[in-house]
């Protein structure tokens, strides 16, 4: 296993989801979802906060998998 991933990987990964990364706090994978979480923006594209906490959108994606990709293994 790699001991790490240059940032453009990890980049392209998150516009393929259609999230930009400089707004993209954090990235789980799990065998059936991606869940991306990501700072709330206000009107002037700021990080939006609520009582001083930045407000954040989590946004799960499925993952479409068939037996070919080994989904019957799970």
């Amino acid at each position: 296993m790699r001991t790490s991933i240059p940032f453009q990987a990890v980049a392209a990964f998150l516009q393929q989801l259609g999230a930009d990364p400089d707004d993209t706090a954090s990235v789980e994978i799990e065998p059936g979802c991606v869940t991306v979480s990501q700072f709330r923006l206000n009107n002037d594209g700021a990080r939006y906060q609520v009582d001083g906490t930045v407000a954040m959108v989590r946004t799960e994606i499925p993952i479409e998998r068939s037996p070919r990709d080994g989904a019957d293994e799970a």
